[in-house]
């Protein structure tokens, strides 16, 4: 049966249970690029007044550059709006920030993630993948998530926050609750805002430490900062923390765990990658574009403007479809073949704009370790079983992902 606009309702988390539906974001492109979506009712919540989704490569990555004429800030960058008092408070999340603003708090966090102070982890995050491989090598599977990509990206994001490796499980724990480990029904909603409540009383008790005994990581940096000549209150301070912990465990564990998905589906491409690994770095951009972790982020317009032919009025929702922009064939020649030699490649997985994503040299070394490591001690790796999916209208994550090993 033809899709038609309306058919799915894209902010309904169950619709991505399966994994993104391409196959309607594909007629969308065509038919209505930018789409008026109504809302699914979120418990406990008041029902939003819908958004246009979007999904074009230039509308997106349009929308994505013009902070001037679309706010993260008005309403933050959620497709969900947030009651009022949890809005002010988020305003204070870089990621919920316009410029000026915005810019003097990224100033702050930005030297932590320049190249060269990258490429200064590479040996303790070459540590942390042989750690997470060693106990299952000579094991015939595994269970990818659990054994690989969750303890890797945790460790790493310990590592950088500068927290011992013992506290990664609970960041595990709560961040699977904030972004939609299971269905959203009341009790999971609550669980997920009491989560939220344990890692900002975490980051106050660690802002507290770091003020008698800065570290050299980048909350020391964040807590002895200055945003206007004032340094930033606790409860700022516990919302970037936030941040920084989902930014760096749920977007890179994805994209590894994704990443590997894709290539046991695509055996030839896997095969091509095993006989030339100086492949990996276009293999890697492959992989981002072909997953996209980050399938959308919200936008709120700030006056009258024209998106394509579709006018857009001042405080309406845009919702940007990054994973559609990626396969858009005004931009990506067959956009739906999984190819690891594809050049240019210019995808959007890490944004664009004044939000691109600080952590973007930190998400490859990962991947480029990570998965060269694993393949060369797992050459011969494909799925045992049937991928897990999250719950998420935003993240597209997997839970679970069984692997054979030999």
């Amino acid at each position: 049966m033809k899709l038609r606009p309306g058919d799915l309702d894209l902010s309904n988390p169950k619709t991505f249970v399966e994994g993104v539906p391409h196959d309607y974001f594909r007629m969308l492109r065509e038919e209505a690029p930018l789409h008026f979506q109504s809302e699914f009712k979120i418990p406990s919540l008041k029902r939003g007044p819908g958004f246009w989704a979007v999904t074009r490569y230039e509308d997106v990555d349009f929308i994505s550059k013009h902070a001037e004429l679309f706010s993260s800030e008005a309403e933050t960058c959620f497709l969900v709006t947030p009651p009022p008092n949890a809005v002010r408070d988020m305003q204070g999340q870089l990621i919920n920030m316009d410029p000026p603003r915005h810019t003097e708090l990224r100033n702050l966090m930005n030297g932590s993630f320049k190249p060269s102070r990258v490429k200064e982890m590479e040996s303790a995050t070459q540590g942390i993948v042989n750690d997470a491989l060693d106990p299952i090598t000579g094991a015939s599977s595994c269970e990818f998530v659990e054994a690989v990509s969750a303890p890797v990206s945790l460790r790493v994001l310990t590592h950088f926050l500068g927290v011992p490796d013992s506290h990664s499980k609970r960041f595990f724990r709560w961040t699977n609750r904030l972004i939609g480990e299971d269905e959203p029904r009341l009790p999971q909603v609550l669980l997920g805002r009491f989560s939220l409540l344990q890692l900002l009383f975490y980051a106050t008790r660690l802002a507290r430490r770091r003020r008698h005994k800065p570290e050299d990581d980048i909350y020391s940096k964040l807590v002895g900062g200055k945003l206007r000549g004032s340094p930033m209150e606790n409860k700022q301070l516990g919302m970037n923390f936030f941040l920084l912990v989902i930014a760096g465990n749920e977007t890179t564990r994805n994209a590894l765990s994704g990443g590997i998905q894709t290539l046991c589906e695509h055996p030839e491409q896997l095969a091509l990658l095993r006989s030339d690994m100086s492949l990996m770095p276009s293999a890697i951009e492959e992989m981002l574009r072909w997953v996209t972790p980050v399938m959308q982020f919200r936008r709120t317009a700030t006056q009258d403007v024209k998106v394509g032919n579709q006018l857009v009025r001042a405080g309406e929702k845009v919702v940007v479809y990054y994973g559609s922009a990626n396969r858009d064939p005004r931009v990506f020649d067959k956009p739906d073949v999984f190819d690891i030699t594809r050049k240019p490649n210019p995808h959007l997985a890490f944004g664009a704009g004044t939000h691109f994503c600080m952590g973007s040299h930190m998400a490859r070394l990962e991947m480029r370790l990570t998965l060269t490591e694993f393949l060369n001690r797992f050459p011969n790796v494909s799925m045992s079983g049937p991928a897990e999916r999250i719950h998420s209208n935003f993240i597209s994550g997997i839970k679970r992902l069984p692997l054979a090993l030999v």
